[in-house]
């Protein structure tokens, strides 16, 4: 589900704004940590309601609100997946 969450993340854009694994922006918070501190209920509210609790110092982001529109249920699983999961070290 890893690989999964992964190609969905670059898909869907995430990386234009948000950096995992060492690759994509720096614009937006850097989802590793995230997966360091946050539970999977809090993962699935960010995608699904990505402006319900913003990261201080990212309030001017202006994360889409559709992605619970745009992903299936399975996307979603495997994207929150990804991003509640601490991976190894490249």
């Amino acid at each position: 589900m890893i690989d999964q969450g992964r190609k969905i993340f670059q898909d869907a854009g995430c990386a234009s704004c948000h950096r995992r694994e060492g690759r994509g922006s720096d614009q937006g918070p850097d989802l590793d940590r995230l997966a360091k501190r946050a539970d999977p209920t809090y993962v699935r509210e960010s995608i699904l309601a990505p402006r319900a609790v913003v990261v201080p110092g990212y309030e001017e982001l202006a994360m889409p609100e559709n992605y619970g529109k745009i992903l299936t249920e399975a996307q979603i699983d495997a994207l929150q997946y990804y991003l509640s999961n601490r991976l190894p070290a490249p």
